[in-house]
This record gives structure tokens, sequence and C-alpha cells, in this order.
């Protein structure tokens, strides 16, 4: 629900209308919610109750944000049917297919072939779109122990089901000094308040404790470590730049704590068992002691998520509406070799393939060896034009003596929005100056009139029809001026 509100958030600040679906546990949430002007309606999770809520409601050129485990490829399906555009926030690629215009996959180890999605489909995946509450900006810093005694937090989401927060406030007792002092944050729906109060009456260190903190910015900034459950909030602690010992405490969490731990930006539990372990109480007393680690720790955690991802969510969101394109949010730059799952991906579309000499079906390891190739040839300029991290068009220009073949695709979503023009015409200069070329040349089947039409809007010359390949091809070129 957080993450939702968080797009939410970004969504009404554009301008837009924001309604809220779905069961809040925590009545302090619900009030926030009312407070700061959001419709909610209080419903079932159940697909057909969601679906019969808004076919009542007649809601019309709409987004529905989906965030949960149960929302089937079906619902979407029902959604798109009544007319509405569908985003749905994916946690491993694990449903059988995924009918939705946009999924966000925030795990940074998820690619866009993971997801069985058509070529229309917009798949925001990584670390670039994580939904992360705006209140942490400020407040984001280098961490090191600012004294001799630490600052700890620990926080372990809304509800910690297994009350891994009274685990945590005895081991600690066992390794902190009596000078150190923590803070425990139970959620808005912890329902293990009187034992853990219970607890921390009879431990050594100094201590605080909260409940339903509606803003953990200035936690994030007091403390010098978390020890945290590796959900949202673990995303939030790194950008805040918090060094943080992440316990998985269900399956969805495992593959965004080993991400976090692989970059270096926290330390993992492999089983939450291991807080009891005397390995656990050595690594958290050596990490305490290495204010070098830790602020090495901080600067990844940091540069990982620049807090923005709700805004760049928004903003192709409005992109999709050609009544809100806006050119300026649009960059061409040179191709990189992490283009290379979403360039995939638009090669693969089956209008790309109908419309190439070569329509056979291409496995993922043969691209990955081409890209490479063409990425380090000296013969071949490749230039991508990107809006907010999705790369949207890619052209491709190979030097055969002193003539460049180009090779032009679209992403199927942002098609008829005369985007392929305008990557050509911002590139055709520097492809003539990279590759040391007069003449560059594009060979378009003769069927394909929406390729024929954008290479004459860009300003190159119809010279005409050839057969190429048993194929009839219409010919363009552009020449050095």
């Amino acid at each position: 629900m957080m993450r939702c509100i968080t797009l939410a958030d970004s969504w009404k600040k554009n301008g837009g209308r924001c309604l809220i679906f779905g069961k809040i546990e925590a009545p302090s949430l619900r009030d926030r919610l009312l407070a700061n002007g959001y419709e909610f309606f209080e419903i079932s999770s159940e697909p057909a109750s969601i679906v019969l809520r808004l076919k009542n409601l007649k809601i019309s050129n709409a987004w529905v944000i989906l965030d949960g485990y149960h929302f089937g490829p079906e619902l979407h399906d029902d959604l798109i049917n009544l007319g509405l555009c569908v985003l749905c926030i994916d946690d491993g690629a694990k449903l059988s297919r995924y009918p939705a215009q946009v999924i966000l996959a925030q795990d940074g180890d998820i690619l866009s072939y993971h997801h069985k999605a058509p070529p229309s489909s917009l798949i925001l995946s990584g670390p670039l779109y994580r939904l992360l509450r705006q209140g942490i900006v400020e407040k984001s810093k280098k961490k090191g122990v600012s004294s001799n005694n630490a600052v700890i937090l620990v926080t372990f989401g809304g509800a910690d089901t297994k009350n891994f927060t009274l685990t945590l406030v005895k081991v600690l007792d066992k390794i902190l000094n009596k000078d150190d002092y923590v803070i425990i944050v139970l959620g808005s729906v912890n329902k293990h308040r009187d034992s853990v109060v219970q607890a921390l009456e009879k431990v050594a260190y100094e201590y605080e404790l909260l409940q339903d903190v509606e803003d953990m910015s200035e936690l994030y900034f007091r403390a010098d470590l978390a020890i945290s459950s590796a959900g949202g909030t673990a995303w939030e602690i790194a950008a805040a730049g918090l060094p943080a010992v992440l316990i998985s405490v269900a399956d969805n969490q495992k593959p965004g704590a080993d991400f976090l731990a692989r970059v270096g930006a926290a330390i993992r539990l492999d089983e939450p068992s291991e807080i009891y372990s005397k390995s656990f109480a050595s690594q958290f007393k050596n990490l305490l002691s290495d204010k070098q680690k830790r602020v090495a720790m901080s600067e990844v955690g940091r540069n990982l998520c620049d807090r923005k991802g709700s805004q760049r969510v928004v903003n192709i969101l409005d992109a999709l509406d050609q009544k809100r394109l806006k050119h300026h949010l649009f960059r061409v730059r040179k191709a990189v070799s992490s283009d290379m799952d979403q360039i995939y991906r638009i090669a693969t579309d089956p209008d790309v393939r109908a419309n190439s000499f070569s329509p056979t079906p291409i496995i993922f390891d043969n691209h990955a060896h081409w890209y490479t190739a063409r990425l380090e040839s000296l013969n071949t300029a490749m230039f991508v034009l990107e809006l907010e991290g999705i790369v949207v068009a890619v052209v491709r220009y190979d030097r055969i003596e002193k003539c460049a073949d180009i090779d032009l695709a679209v992403h199927s979503a942002f098609r008829g929005n005369g985007l392929g023009s305008y990557i050509l015409k911002e590139t055709v200069s520097d492809a003539l100056y990279y590759l040391d070329v007069s003449i560059l040349r594009a060979i378009v089947l003769e069927h394909n009139l929406a390729s024929r039409h954008c290479f004459i809007k860009a300003g190159f010359t119809d010279n005409g029809y050839e057969n190429i390949k048993n194929e009839q091809c219409a010919l363009f070129t552009f020449e050095e001026r």
C-alpha cells in the first residue's frame, strides 16, 4: 500500500486525481489519506469486486495501479477490457503472463525478457524506479558513528507478524555497550508492543520505542546503523545513506536483500535464525567499529537510489498519453552496455522482425554476443532515444566503405509520435562524423509505409525501389551537407 501511496503522491503533485481502493488496517493511515485529500474506497481484494466497483463508478481514461500477488493476468484483462490502463507493480516476474501496459519491476536483477508480456508493454526495471517516499531526500548523508556510542535503528515493517523486533531487542542486549542507543520502531499494525516493552525493561542499553511513525527520515538521519527487514524500507534506508543489516522475513524479500548486499549497500543474513549466532554478533561488532566500511556502504546506497523513482514513473505514464507527450524529457545518447536488455526486447518485437531481412526469432545469448561486438566495433555507431531510463527508440549505423547502412526501431508503445524521425534528425550528423562517411543509406521493405514516411520526414532523399535479397525495397539516402 505504501508504495502505491508514494506513486499517488507524485501523480497528485502533477495535477492528477487519485482514487485509492483497498483495505487499510491502520486507522491512522486512513486518516492521513483523507487529510491529504485522497478519495478512499474500502473494498475487498477480490478481482470481481474491484472490476465491479470501477465499472459502477464509470471511470474511464485512467490508470489502475495493481500491487498484490493475488492480482493475476485475468484481472489485467478485465480492466483493460473496461478501457482502463494497467500498471502492475511486480516482484519476481512470477505471473504466467503480463497483459498490463506497464510493469514496474523494482528488483535490481529482474530483466525485461523475464516477463511474458506483449511487445507494447513497458517494463520499468531496477532501482531507478524505486517508489521511495520523498521525505528522506533532505535528510540523507554519509554515515559514520557521530560519537563513541552507536545509535542503532531497528524496524521490521507494519505488522512484524513473527515478532523479530522482540528477538533483536534481546540479542542486542548481549552485543551492545550500556551507553549505546537503540531506536525501536513498531509498525502501525504491530500487535506485539506489550512483549517488546517487557523485554526492554530488562536491557542494559539506552533505548527509544516508537510506533506508527509517519516520517522516518529523522530516524534515518540520527542512526549510525539499521537492522531491518528487507522489504521496501530497506531501500529507503539505503537511499538515506544508512548502512544496514537486512533480514529477509519473507521469500519475496530475498532478491532485494541479495542485490543490496552484492552492490555493497548492506549486509544480509541468509536466514533469520542467524540472529542468534556468534558469527552475527561478531559481524555486527566489526561493522560498528569499522567506520570506513560504513561510509562506503552509505555512499553506495545513496548513489543506488536517487529518490526520484515515483516522478520518473509518472513522467512515463504521462508520455504514453500522446496529448501530454513532452519532448524535453527525451534524451538522445550513444548506446551503452546496460541498454542491451531493453534493445533486445525492441528487436524481438514481432512487428520489428516482420520488417527485417532476418525475421527469425533472436536468442538472448546470441543477441548479447552480437550487441557487445557492435558496441566495440569502430564500424558501428549506435544511439538510443531515452525517456526516464527507458529506451524508446534505437538507431544503428553500420559503415560499409564510404556509406553507412541504417537500422531503426521504435518501441511499439511509442509509435506514431514522430520519435523515429526525431532520433534520425538528432543523430545523422554524429553518424557521418564518427564513421567518417559521406552517405547514410536506409533500405526499407516496400510494405513498411511507416518507416518510409519516417525517413522522408527526417530529410532523407527517396531514391525509388530496388530488389534486394529477393525483396522489393525502397531506398533512402542522406548525404553530408
